[in-house]
């Protein structure tokens, strides 16, 4: 008999320590600002936009990010396939143009850093006054703040259907 598949849930996860993280791991960039959270979305020229959303049940239109490399250099790869890159600050791209790798701290209250090898250009954090994800070399405070890292924990889909084999159950 026909069986009808459920979709598997991403449901997500806040990262608190870096040595966790490997490659593979699919992760978000999440940032809470005017008691509101939000999460990275698609790249927009040179930044991330900001999407309104519940970073541990997020929206579609999330950018999840996959972790490649190694810790001290890691890479970022969108969900549309394509490395993320960066020559200089407040310039993101997936044109390979530039630096590719990216280090990750997380603090003890789970703010991260995730910071171009390339010093010079900076690190991604959320503008609240013009609200993006994109690499600043500006210091941290009210409206330049760190994000924190969601790992996503996609749970196996779930068949439907009627069962015929009662030994499955």
């Amino acid at each position: 008999l026909p069986t009808a598949v459920f979709a598997a849930t991403p449901k997500a996860t806040l990262v608190t320590d870096a040595s966790t993280l490997k490659a593979g791991d699919q992760i978000i960039l999440a940032a809470s600002a005017n008691g509101k959270p939000y999460a990275a979305g698609n790249l927009s020229g040179k930044l991330f936009t900001s999407i309104e959303t519940d970073p541990t049940d997020p929206a579609e239109n999330v950018e999840i990010f996959t972790l490649g490399g190694e810790a001290g250099k890691w890479t970022l790869t969108t969900s549309g396939g394509k490395q993320i890159y960066t020559k200089q600050a407040k310039a993101l791209n997936d044109a390979a143009n530039g630096t590719g790798t990216w280090t990750i701290d997380i603090d003890a209250s789970g703010l991260a850093t995730v910071a171009s090898t390339d010093t010079a250009c900076g690190r991604i954090l959320y503008n609240v006054n013009s609200p993006r994800f994109m690499n600043y070399t500006s210091a941290t405070n009210a409206s330049m703040l760190l994000p924190s890292i969601y790992r996503l924990e996609v749970t196996p889909a779930r068949q439907g259907g009627i069962i015929s084999d009662l030994t499955l159950l």
